[in-house]
């Protein structure tokens, strides 16, 4: 699921964008133009591994529809995420896609 499109997410003084790569999305912070975190964002090959916890699950029409919710209604999402998982057969049909994400597990 290869995308030439990318996410900006607006705050009051910050922008967070995020924008597909070969191990998945690579999100950057800025203020200001300064760079604050860059942070990349595993694709999974399967569905949660020993290593993630999952966040939730967001259905849409892609990647990004579903990153757009996942931002909007998760609590901290930005913080947390660090994995995804894309389900192009979602069970509920109205939707093209569904999408996992994942933290990293607390030890």
């Amino acid at each position: 699921m290869k995308s030439k499109a990318s996410l900006d997410v607006v705050s009051r003084h910050q922008i967070t964008s995020f924008k597909e790569n070969v191990k998945g999305l690579l999100m950057k912070k800025e203020k200001n133009g300064k760079l604050l975190e860059e942070r990349q964002i595993i694709l999974l090959n399967q569905e949660q591994t020993s290593e993630f916890e999952k966040i939730g699950t967001a259905s849409g029409e892609d990647l990004y529809h579903c990153l757009y919710l996942a931002n909007k209604y998760g609590k901290d999402f930005v913080e947390k995420v660090a994995a995804y998982f894309v389900n192009n057969h979602p069970k509920d049909k109205r939707f093209k896609v569904e999408v996992t994400f994942y933290k990293k597990k607390e030890v």
